[in-house]
């Protein structure tokens, strides 16, 4: 789940990156022709995908919620199967939402700009890549990790010895 977390928050900060510098940028309202090219890099960008992961938990924290019920385990599975349509159904509000936000951060020109980059070849490329890109990434990073920590430790040891105390 810990992997899931970290790779739905690294496409969301990845898809934003590349939208471009934002924060400095004129915005001005919020305009249908906006939203509609922000839900365009939300979907264009596999920023939608990252939301997959959350349907499924609903189903586990409500089963969660049951776990000292075994006796209703059958009639909960087919209950939340049955409402499985209606959970996926939500997403398009998340989507939504994101267009939304991500509307209010760019100006018109360049969310079109970058609509047109995930819809090109060099766009539908990166967005395949994606996935193992941030399997990689994921390993590079504990691998980063555990090396800065070590090295943090030796200096942080070297230190407190110079101050008379041994870790």
């Amino acid at each position: 789940m810990k992997r899931t977390a970290i790779h739905v928050a690294a496409a969301a900060a990845v898809a934003f990156a590349l939208a471009g510098p934002v924060f400095a940028q004129d915005t001005g309202s919020i305009t249908p022709a906006k939203v509609e090219a922000a839900r365009q890099i939300v979907t264009g960008s596999g920023m939608d995908r990252s939301f997959e992961a959350l349907v499924p938990t609903f189903a586990q924290r409500i089963k969660q919620s049951y776990v000292t019920r075994p006796e209703i385990t059958k009639d909960l599975d087919e209950v939340l199967a049955q409402l499985q349509p209606t959970i996926e159904s939500k997403k398009a509000d998340l989507v939504e939402t994101a267009a939304k936000i991500l509307a209010s951060r760019m100006n018109e020109t360049d969310l079109k700009a970058a609509a047109a980059f995930f819809s090109s070849d060099a766009g539908k490329a990166y967005v395949a890549a994606q996935p193992a890109v941030l399997d990689d990434l994921y390993v590079a990073m504990q691998d980063w990790t555990g090396r800065v920590f070590e090295e943090a430790m030796t200096q942080v040891r070297a230190e407190m010895a110079k101050r008379g105390h041994q870790l």
